[in-house]
C-alpha cells in the first residue's frame, strides 16, 4: 500500500514530467515549422529538464511498480 505523501510526489513528479515534455515537444515542434530559430542552448536546456523530470518520475513510480522505478 502505497502512503499519501508517496501518492502526492508521484502525482507531482508526472506532472512535472508531462510539462516538461510539452514545453520540449512545442519548442521542437516550432522550430520545425520555421515558427522560430534553432536555439541550441534552448534545446538542450529543454532537453535536460526533460531527461531529469522523467528519471525524479520513475523514481516516485517504484512504489507503484513493486519497488522498481521506471528505466529511462
Amino acid at each position: 500500500m502505497q502512503t499519501p505523501e508517496q501518492h502526492a510526489e508521484f502525482k507531482a513528479a508526472y506532472d512535472s514530467y508531462v510539462d516538461a515534455r510539452s514545453r520540449y515537444e512545442k519548442e521542437l515542434l516550432a522550430i520545425f515549422r520555421r515558427e522560430k530559430e534553432l536555439s541550441e542552448e534552448t534545446v538542450h536546456r529543454l532537453a535536460a529538464e526533460t531527461v531529469a523530470a522523467h528519471k525524479r518520475f520513475g523514481k516516485a513510480a517504484a512504489p507503484f511498480t513493486g519497488g522498481r522505478e521506471i528505466p529511462g
